[in-house]
């Protein structure tokens, strides 16, 4: 009786986490306007800023919640900054982590990177990259941050969903 209420149990929280929004930093709305946000990214820009920069964009996007990526990019090319968001493909994500765009959508497959230097002079960076503006427009429509994941981890058989301590065969 313990094991079947304990499984239900973990059945729930499975349930819970792999439904659940993720939030990709500090959750509160910031108290400006999307204007004043937008000056305040472009500013980080100007100033070669790349924390402010990273700031200013998820403030931009808190403010504006149905800006994605892709239009927030356009948005800065049309303006002529020097700020870009840049899609690069990872071969493996990490276990313990997810992918999130700004609408807290999970299970993306490229990685979103703020950068301040322009995508033609990037160094060589983990993963690929796009190979050129279009091809990263279309890849940032399935780009995300990369943030803790947190549903349960199983380390012995690498699959999430359950915890090695509470099963003794991993399911296959």
């Amino acid at each position: 009786m313990y094991v079947f209420c304990f499984a239900i149990v973990i059945l729930f929280f499975i349930k819970f986490f792999l439904s659940y929004k993720f939030v990709v930093s500090n959750p509160e709305r910031p108290n400006i306007t999307s204007q004043e946000a937008w000056d305040k990214l472009l500013k980080a820009a100007d100033e070669n800023d790349t924390d402010d920069f990273k700031e200013a964009l998820e403030s931009y996007a808190k403010v504006t919640p149905e800006e994605t990526f892709v239009t927030i990019e356009k948005k800065l090319r049309s303006a002529n900054s020097k700020g870009r968001i840049i899609s690069f493909e990872r071969p493996e994500i990490p276990l313990t982590k997810v992918l999130v765009d700004l609408q807290g959508n999970t299970n993306k497959r490229y990685v979103a990177t703020p950068t301040l230097v322009h995508p033609t002079r990037l160094p060589r960076t983990s993963g690929n990259r796009a190979n050129g503006p279009e091809e990263n427009l279309q890849w940032l429509a399935d780009s995300g941050f990369m943030v803790d994941d947190r549903s349960p981890v199983c380390f012995n058989c690498k699959r999430k969903g359950h915890i090695t301590k509470y099963l003794n065969v991993c399911p296959l």
